[in-house]
């Protein structure tokens, strides 16, 4: 191993001089740019400035940031985006990453756009690892925590989804644009539902029923039974059960007293003499003002009405065997007379 050892200035001047040769540069540049050759001996200003706080900027000589980059121009022929670009050049799977590193007390990092109206962060100011989408610097638009629960317009969201302030809507594969689209909720599986259907109404269904079981219509109308079994309700009845009710209690309620038979008992009421009644009976096979077995039928029978119907028939029945009670009084005392 030879040792160089320089002694003075002079001896290292010609040492260099008679082993080195290196040609003049000249420089034309500005202080605080980068230089970059111009040619071969010349450099000149790059677009690249950096100023005293070591701010580095791109395309501006006033760089508020460590990074500050500024362009007039766009990427691409269609696409209105700066000319920033992160590209992967290795072969394989190998993926691009952008990382926000912090050494100490780490506060977040991000993105922002728009003059700070939209950003997306990552710190911890609302908890650890969480992503933040800002509206604007101090309004939240949605997080996603670190616990993979996704929120909008909250900061906690207590389950995987949650919106807060607001209502949420689905408009289904085809944006509900003409009757007889459907957009569906699916709980837990695809078996278990609430469709609605564009010019129909609401549905919710579950395994083994894809039309629904229980349905809201557009007229406010209610069905209870599987869709594809009616397609409309007749009348003006807003409930159809199909297969029928079965419950421990019912009240039925009336408009009012005149709907209810009390009115039989009220003087000036006309009772039809018996053989009226014996040539209704003949003639009809039921009942005056009772629905035949025809009719109930076709139309079926309402409860309120049919209740008073035939308590009024009670009531007149009554009044006959009162009346039938005094000719008979009369005549055993007519009886008793002789």
């Amino acid at each position: 191993m030879k040792t160089l050892l320089i002694k003075a200035g002079v001896l290292a001047s010609v040492f260099f001089a008679q082993h080195v040769s290196a040609q003049t540069i000249t420089g034309s540049g500005s202080t605080n740019y980068v230089p970059k050759f111009t040619g071969s001996t010349t450099i000149g200003n790059s677009n690249m400035y950096i100023n005293s706080t070591y701010n580095t900027g791109i395309g501006t000589t006033t760089a508020s940031t460590l990074m500050h980059i500024v362009s007039n121009t766009v990427n691409g022929s269609s696409s209105n985006y700066l000319n920033m670009r992160l590209e992967k050049s290795l072969g394989g799977n190998q993926d691009n990453y952008l990382d926000f590193l912090f050494t100490s007390n780490p506060g977040g990092g991000g993105f922002t756009a728009g003059n700070g109206s939209l950003s997306l962060r990552m710190n911890n100011t609302y908890g650890t690892s969480d992503m933040i989408f800002m509206q604007n610097p101090t309004t939240l638009g949605f997080i996603l925590k670190s616990s993979g629960n996704f929120g909008i317009a909250t900061v906690s969201p207590s389950e995987r989804f949650q919106v807060d302030g607001g209502n949420m809507l689905v408009r289904g594969t085809n944006n509900f644009a003409s009757s007889g689209h459907k957009a569906f909720l699916y709980l837990g599986s695809t078996s278990h539902f609430i469709s609605a259907t564009s010019g129909t109404g609401v549905s919710i269904g579950t395994s083994g029923y894809s039309n629904g079981l229980l349905h809201i219509l557009q007229s406010g109308k209610v069905a209870i039974g599987d869709g594809s079994t009616f397609t409309s309700m007749p009348g003006t009845y807003k409930l159809y059960v199909d297969d029928g009710i079965l419950t421990e209690k019912v009240r039925v309620a009336v408009y009012g007293s005149g709907s209810w038979a009390d009115y039989v008992f009220a003087p000036g009421y006309r009772l039809r003499p018996l053989s009226e009644v014996e040539q209704f009976i003949q003639t009809n096979k039921h009942l005056p003002e009772v629905p035949s077995a025809d009719d109930v039928v076709e139309k079926g029978i309402d409860v309120a009405s049919m209740d008073a119907t035939l308590l009024k028939k009670v009531e007149e029945l009554t009044l006959y065997i009162i009346e039938q009670n005094k000719r008979i009084e009369k005549l055993e005392k007519e009886r008793g007379r002789k």
